[in-house]
């Protein structure tokens, strides 16, 4: 029988390694991966430039801020139908967006589930291609040409007469 040698045990520890580290990297940096502006654009419920109106805190009982819901005014709806004014909401998470009341973004929304609020409010999808308007160039450009790609179908949410398009939610 074949005993290894100190230099075959030793090359072993090192492919070993080598292959568990890669491995690792490539699990990992699947992780860290943005969806593309493709892959985003057709997974959001709707996709939209405008301009934040307002903001307002969501707190728990313990005043910890839970997230934020802003108010924006749509000015270019690249997928989907939107109302005078829609209301996103961001959780104070790792992934939160924050925005600045004045400003406008491209945002990627969807209706998701949040602990501590009721309903499924329409949220930010912050997973990368969201951004300041005059950030997100080649998301923007990007959803442009999908938009002349994809029926504009109507947002299941919007409240038709309101003049906002939001999904029901309060305090749980």
């Amino acid at each position: 029988m074949h005993r290894p040698t100190t230099t075959e045990r030793t090359l072993t520890a090192m492919w070993l390694s080598i292959t568990f580290l890669l491995l690792g990297a490539i699990a990992f940096g699947g992780w860290k991966e943005h969806p593309s502006p493709q892959d985003e654009f057709h997974a959001s419920e709707f996709v939209f430039v405008g301009e934040v109106l307002a903001s307002k805190d969501v707190s728990g009982p313990d005043g910890f801020v839970c997230g934020t819901f802003y108010t924006l005014r749509p000015s270019e709806t690249l997928k989907g139908r939107t109302e005078e004014k829609v209301e996103l909401y961001s959780e104070n998470s790792s992934g939160r967006f924050p925005m600045d009341v004045g400003k406008s973004y491209l945002v990627f929304v969807s209706a998701q589930t949040f602990e501590g609020i009721a309903g499924t409010p329409l949220a930010i999808n912050a997973a990368g291609n969201s951004n300041l308007v005059e950030s997100a160039g080649k998301a923007l450009t990007i959803a442009r040409k999908l938009r002349k790609e994809t029926p504009n179908l109507p947002y299941s949410t919007a409240r038709p007469g309101t003049g906002v398009a939001t999904a029901h939610h309060s305090r749980a």
